[in-house]
């Protein structure tokens, strides 16, 4: 599976349940942890997910995985569209005040695109846990 089907797949699962402010949360909308005993097992609980909680539950259903080039344009394109990013990018951007599942299908769907065309981000954008590093332009 390529990048572009995964997104298109995490979209689909975005149908089924959208989450803002947490990863994961169950039917009842309580948030749950995405993973399950180790990062291998994506919750079974997790009804509704984050953009990142349905690209990473597309990955692991499909064991396919994007690489970190595909990650950095995600990433970047994201973070374009936050004001103020101290963090994870895609996670900002899915829980902007204001925000719509409708608006984060759009942003997979112009992502998917892009991969498919394969287009690139230059310079890549920095490697690691964005969450956990100093984000630059």
């Amino acid at each position: 599976m390529q990048a572009h089907e995964i997104l298109r797949k995490a979209i689909d699962i975005l149908h089924l349940g959208w989450s803002q402010g947490a990863a994961a949360r169950d039917a009842g909308g309580v948030p749950v942890p995405l993973f399950t005993g180790d990062v291998a097992n994506v919750n079974p609980a997790a009804a509704r997910l984050s953009a990142y909680g349905a690209i990473v539950k597309a990955q692991y259903g499909s064991r396919a995985a994007l690489r970190a080039s595909d990650w950095d344009l995600i990433y970047r394109r994201a973070r374009d569209r936050v004001q103020h990013c101290p963090s994870h990018p895609l996670m900002m951007f899915n829980d902007a005040p204001g925000r719509t599942v409708d608006e984060v299908i759009s942003f997979l769907e112009d992502c998917a695109a892009e991969l498919e065309a394969g287009v690139t981000v230059d310079p890549p954008f920095p490697i690691g846990n964005p969450a956990f590093r100093e984000m630059k332009p």
